[in-house]
């Protein structure tokens, strides 16, 4: 090392920590020898980002735009199968139930399940049977 420069002292240092420490976490000052590795980053330490709107390529910002079309696309369309298996006189054919059945998620056509028994009608959407009484009493 050159003997030209000196080196900090650890106090000085430690000063310094115990300021940014003691204004982002404790009110009391911290003595020599304390952990400071769980106190908060002061402002000074957090480096700053750019805006993740900003950093995005537009034509990565096309692809994700589309993506998002898609997707709410397929929920509609999803929703429009949800609405026609509900109803009882819907006619569907088994080959249109495997083909909408595909296009929704479980959790989808449970509720066209619940949605049909609530109207008294059998759970099943190409059944046209109404359920007994006994089925739709609360015990």
């Amino acid at each position: 090392m050159d003997e030209g420069k000196e080196q900090p002292k650890k106090k000085v240092v430690r000063k310094v920590v115990r300021k940014v420490v003691t204004k982002k976490t404790t009110s009391a000052p911290l003595k020599d020898g304390d952990d400071t590795s769980h106190a908060a980053p002061s402002k000074a330490q957090v480096s700053r980002r750019p805006s993740p709107a900003k950093s995005i390529p537009p034509e990565q910002k096309q692809k994700i735009e589309s993506v998002a079309r898609a997707k709410v696309d397929l929920e509609k369309q999803a929703y429009e199968y949800q609405c026609h298996m509900i109803r009882v006189d819907n006619n569907l054919t088994p080959l249109e139930f495997v083909s909408m059945g595909a296009c929704m998620m479980p959790d989808q056509y449970e509720d066209v399940i619940q949605e049909r028994s609530l109207a008294g009608f059998c759970g099943y959407p190409l059944c046209t049977h109404k359920l007994p009484h006994s089925v739709l009493e609360p015990t």
